[in-house]
């Protein structure tokens, strides 16, 4: 990481065809179009719940086969050569590339690097389970990241006890015997997981060592981010601050983490979409999620209290249909990922589904924050459309200021998600037709040539007319089929200290 974002953005910046797409970039991300002057709102809805478009549509009748065609290819030189032309000379990596033998075998290359980006993100997640998990110790949860560090860079006396719990639960389990489902492992099952890492990673002698450096390692690169943040914030450049936080994570572990409240930001876009006549009522059939993430106890809002869970295609298919853009019957929804811990979860739905084990999702939420009335509303309703109330697991002593809801959905609907292993960035699905696709907290993990690519080949997989919505403003440079349509910003609390800007894109 560079030591400030100044640095980085005027670094990259010169660079003649570098600065032709950010400034372009910029100059789109700063479009926020007001309620009666086209797409999206500028501000969020001042308060109050989700509407639900006509009756609940409860349970599906009927069982789509798959939520995807399931023929991955690679980029093609073709789609790729604009995109390299656009960076040509910005010095990212691929940009260089003029001929398609070249770029058959920078893609493939590319895409094994970035699959290699997912153990370091294990080890992130790891390391937040250490700082703020409940099921191995009973020590208290570090505040934060910020003090696993004493001023002389050694652990304090909570992370060293934590690790040592740690690795005595993960000891504790013994040899690992392969895979088991993540929910019906319990709360366990990030231990098991853990453990099983671990022992592909190292001897289990240099555990202790192994893990130590991990911590340091993290709260080293989560204080470069601040930093970068910092500089952003005090240079009092919207586009520096921008550019900041679209392109953070871009040397970054691929990590599973995923959260409630992005998903409010979907679905009350979806909800300025429909008002606005840019969709209409039953417009949405199939859906993909980018990323779609496991909540395995990462950053500080985290907990391991409960089973692994992936919240996302479920409180999505719960928009989509609440809202009244699609029908029960007819909707199917396809996970896009390369992580295997995530893939593998998502495909023992079916099994799940087979065997009519409803899926619960377990909502923790903090009740020292001060979130907006609409952003309750919604913790209050999340699943309510097409699952139904579940009795919440209770947190462990450790756990304070947090309230919990469960909701449960039917096998039916867990036999409608389908995982499809896909690299965003090096690989699409031609043809695959989706009404929608979102990608919440994917794309800031790449470079603006990578973000490019990730618009081509998810504008490959949508239908005409199809919607794109992500939470990272992306490069101007995309297909000449992929419009956008504006950025809408809402706020989660009150103060204002925590939101999101969903952006959004419609196939012509």
């Amino acid at each position: 990481m560079a030591d400030g974002l100044r640095y980085l953005v005027r670094r990259r910046a010169a660079q003649g065809a570098r600065l032709m797409a950010l400034g372009a970039w910029a100059a789109a991300a700063a479009l926020s179009l007001a309620p009666g002057g086209g797409v999206c709102a500028a501000v969020a809805r001042p308060a109050g719940s989700l509407p639900a478009a006509g009756a609940r549509p409860g349970a599906p009748r009927s069982v789509r086969p798959e939520a995807a065609p399931a023929r991955v290819e690679f980029t093609r030189y073709a789609a790729a050569a604009p995109i390299l032309a656009a960076f040509r000379g910005s010095g990212l990596p691929g940009s260089g590339i003029a001929t398609p033998s070249a770029w058959d075998r920078w893609i493939r290359a590319h895409d094994a690097e970035v699959r290699g980006r997912i153990a370091r993100g294990v080890e992130d997640s790891i390391t937040n389970l250490i700082f703020y998990g409940t099921s191995f110790t009973r020590q208290p949860r570090l505040a934060d990241w910020s003090v696993a560090l004493d001023a002389r860079g050694r652990l304090t006396p909570l992370a060293a006890a934590r690790l040592r719990d740690f690795l005595a639960a993960v000891r504790a389990l013994g040899p690992a015997r392969g895979p088991r489902p993540l929910q019906a492992a319990g709360a366990g099952g990030r231990l098991a997981f853990a453990a099983r890492f671990l022992a592909r990673a190292r001897p289990p002698a240099q555990w202790p060592a192994y893990l130590e450096a991990n911590l340091r390692r993290f709260v080293a690169e989560q204080t470069a981010y601040q930093r970068r943040l910092a500089a952003a914030q005090a240079s009092g450049n919207r586009q520096d601050i921008v550019l900041a936080r679209s392109f953070l994570f871009e040397h970054r572990g691929l990590s599973v983490d995923t959260s409630l409240m992005p998903n409010f930001a979907l679905t009350d876009t979806l909800r300025v979409l429909l008002a606005k006549g840019v969709l209409h009522a039953g417009q949405i059939h199939r859906i993909a999620v980018i990323g779609p993430g496991l909540d395995f106890a990462d950053k500080r809002e985290g907990y391991d209290f409960y089973p692994e869970q992936t919240l996302q295609p479920f409180v999505l298919l719960d928009g989509v249909a609440g809202l009244g853009l699609g029908r029960a019957p007819d909707l199917a929804l396809a996970t896009l990922d390369i992580n295997p811990q995530i893939n593998a979860h998502v495909a023992g739905l079916a099994a799940r589904a087979a065997a009519g084990r409803p899926y619960v999702l377990q909502l923790p939420l903090a009740d020292d924050v001060p979130w907006t009335p609409a952003a309750l509303a919604y913790w209050r309703s999340a699943g309510d459309h097409i699952g139904h109330p579940a009795p919440p697991l209770a947190p462990p002593p450790q756990v304070r200021h947090v309230k919990v809801r469960a909701v449960a959905f039917a096998p039916a609907w867990e036999a409608r998600v389908r995982p499809v292993n896909l690299d965003i960035v090096a690989q699409t699905m031609p043809g695959a037709g989706f009404d929608l696709i979102v990608a919440t907290n994917i794309l800031v993990y790449y470079d603006p040539l990578e973000q490019a690519l990730a618009l081509a080949n998810i504008t490959a997989m949508l239908a005409p007319g199809g919607i794109f919505m992500a939470n990272d403003v992306l490069p101007a440079v995309h297909p000449p089929d992929l419009e956008f349509l504006g950025r809408r910003g809402l706020p989660y609390t009150t103060d204002h200290s925590f939101g999101d800007s969903v952006v959004v894109y419609r196939r012509r």
